[in-house]
């Protein structure tokens, strides 16, 4: 709990008070960068996840068709 010395005047206190805000404020913005670059992370995790799945399933395509082929021939 923040409270004023015996010592301290007004100003000394809210300067301190003020230097605390200031900081809580800095923090703040930095968690929600900080949030916003994890959710741009993602998405392009999600991105190449996707990319990913569809290039694997064209190529399961493609072999199924390579193998249809070739039975095909070896008839």
């Amino acid at each position: 709990m923040l409270q004023m010395g015996d010592e301290e005047n007004m100003t000394d206190f809210s300067g301190k008070l003020s230097h605390l805000v200031t900081q809580i404020r800095n923090l703040g913005e930095k968690v929600e960068e900080e949030i916003k670059e994890e959710k741009a992370h993602l998405a392009k995790t999600e991105e190449k996840t996707e990319s990913t799945l569809l290039m694997a399933t064209i190529e399961e395509v493609l072999l199924q068709g390579t193998m249809k082929a070739q039975i095909g021939e070896g008839m």
